[in-house]
C-alpha cells in the first residue's frame, strides 16, 4: 500500500515539474528574455527555425544548380538584427549575394524580383578546410517583412549569366538580436495579447 501511495505521489511530482519546464521553455522560446534568439541548418534533418532552400525543383542532390533559391526564419516575434554565418562551396567562385525580404504586402513568393530583397555581397569570406568557405553578414531588420512569424531570404548570383557549378551548403547559422525583455514590456505585451488599452 506504501509503495503504491509513494509511486502515485512520485507521478504527481513528476507531471507538475515537466510542465513547470514546459512552460520555462515555452516562455523563454517565444519571448526571448535574453534578447538573443539562436537556430542553425546543418541540411542533415529537418529544422524547425530554418527551412530547406526552395523551390526544390533548383536542387539536385545536396547541391543548387540554379539561382536564386530561398529559404525562411521562423522568429518568435520582432528582432533589430539578424546575424547570419553561412558555410559552403563555390567551386566556379560565382559572386554570390545574401539578401532578405523588404517590407512588402504581398505574400506570395512568386513574381518578387532580386530587388525586393535588401541584398549583401558573400565576398567577404574566410576560406576553411576542403574548399569550404565561410562568410558572415549582418541584418538590420528594421522596415523588413515578418510574415507568418518568418523571415524570408534570398541567395542569388551577382553574374545572371555565369555558368554555374553545383554550389554546396553545410551550414547556417543566425542569431537574431533585440533588446533583453523588461518586465514592462512583458506587461505591454500580455496587454496586447489580451486586446486591452494599458490603462493610464
Amino acid at each position: 500500500m506504501k509503495l503504491i501511495f509513494f509511486a502515485i505521489k512520485f507521478i504527481r511530482y513528476f507531471l507538475i515539474l515537466f510542465f513547470v519546464i514546459l512552460i520555462a521553455c515555452l516562455f523563454w522560446q517565444n519571448y526571448v528574455p535574453s534578447g538573443y534568439f539562436e537556430a542553425t541548418q546543418d541540411f542533415k534533418t529537418s529544422q524547425k527555425f530554418i527551412s530547406d532552400f526552395y523551390p526544390k525543383e533548383k536542387i539536385y542532390g545536396n547541391g543548387i544548380v540554379e539561382m536564386p533559391i530561398y529559404f525562411k526564419v521562423r522568429a518568435p516575434q520582432y528582432f533589430k538584427k539578424a546575424h547570419l554565418t553561412i558555410i559552403y562551396q563555390n567551386p566556379s567562385n560565382i559572386p554570390l549575394d545574401l539578401g532578405i525580404r523588404k517590407n512588402l504586402t504581398e505574400l506570395e513568393t512568386w513574381g518578387l524580383q532580386k530587388e525586393d530583397y535588401k541584398n549583401k555581397s558573400l565576398s567577404k569570406k574566410s576560406i576553411l578546410n576542403e574548399d569550404w568557405q565561410e562568410a558572415n553578414l549582418t541584418f538590420s531588420l528594421e522596415n523588413i517583412s515578418l510574415i507568418d512569424y518568418n523571415y524570408e531570404f534570398i541567395i542569388s548570383a551577382s553574374d545572371k549569366t555565369a555558368l554555374i557549378q553545383k554550389i554546396k551548403f553545410k551550414k547556417i547559422k543566425i542569431i537574431l538580436e533585440k533588446d533583453p525583455l523588461t518586465w514592462q514590456e512583458f506587461f505591454k505585451k500580455q496587454t496586447q495579447n489580451l486586446n486591452l488599452k494599458p490603462k493610464i
